[in-house]
């Protein structure tokens, strides 16, 4: 049998919903499976059944007619009686009859798992006695819940600070995650019908972890300094950026971690903002 399967990025957690799928080989209708978790440190007597209930769990599957040819359904699939022990009705059984992504449980990790080490595998039922149970070997899973840290400030002038147009200005900024993926900066407004920030941007304007080919390693950067040039004007031959218009501005900071949110559709994320203003002469 084989394990539970978790793709992941380089030295990346997993967090929010995780889809925990697997397949089991040489499989025949009626197979019953459960999906089992422990932390790792726990022994052995702690393996506890993971129980997708009430909801069930929705799974999308593929048959053969020779008539209609292939068809998909989805169908949410309930625990067996007694339903605490966790058992489930295998259906990737056969090619003409097959779950999509070999789904086959859900695990809705909470803010109580966060930083904790779980180890998961697939037992196969085979006569009804647990204690006969087949195991696959064992996948660790590490959770990271927790969003990256975002802080931002103006040297100068502080939150809504009043400038000269073509000054620069500073700040210091801090962008952490202990599994840190990326930050970026951006100033609003920096769009129609004036594009007043001409694409004005911090220096730095964003930077990436080492894992990313980028230059800054975990846990990201601790107070640095970034810098606004508001009367930048290009070098020739460089596209059009700055200088800034008279207007009143954000300059917002993004972070992100490496963590698989919900199936790594996302990632914990973080942001923090402060205001000025560039002055009508």
């Amino acid at each position: 049998m084989f394990p539970a399967h978790l793709a992941t990025p380089p030295a990346s957690p997993f967090g929010g919903l995780i889809n925990v799928a697997g397949k089991i080989p040489l499989p025949t209708s009626g197979m019953k499976y459960r999906i089992m978790k422990k932390l790792e440190s726990d022994p052995a007597t702690a393996w506890a059944p993971m129980v997708n209930e009430p909801q069930g769990i929705g799974l999308y599957i593929s048959t053969w007619n020779p008539v209609t040819g292939w068809n998909t359904t989805y169908t949410v699939k309930h625990a067996l009686p007694p339903i605490a022990d966790g058992y489930y009705e295998y259906e990737d059984y056969a090619s003409d009859h097959y779950v999509e992504s070999n789904l086959m449980g859900y695990w809705w990790t909470t803010a109580a798992d966060d930083s904790k080490l779980f180890n998961l595998r697939i037992d196969l039922s085979v006569d009804g006695n647990p204690d006969h149970d087949l195991h696959s070997n064992v996948v660790s899973v590490l959770i990271d819940n927790t969003a990256p840290v975002a802080a931002l400030s103006i040297d100068l002038g502080g939150q809504c600070g009043d400038f000269t147009p073509g000054a620069p200005f500073a700040g210091r900024f801090t962008a952490t995650d202990i599994h840190f993926e990326s930050f970026s900066f951006e100033i609003k407004p920096d769009g129609p019908p004036s594009f007043p920030s001409h694409g004005v941007l911090p220096v730095p304007p964003s930077g990436a972890s080492v894992l990313y080919d980028g230059a800054i390693g975990d846990p990201g950067i601790v107070n640095a300094v970034w810098t606004v040039d508001t009367g930048r004007t290009p070098p020739v031959g460089e596209p059009h950026v700055g200088p800034m218009d008279p207007c009143g501005y954000a300059i917002i900071l993004h972070v992100w971690d490496r963590t698989n949110v919900n199936n790594g559709r996302t990632s914990n994320y973080a942001q923090a903002s402060v205001g000025f203003c560039l002055r009508t002469p």
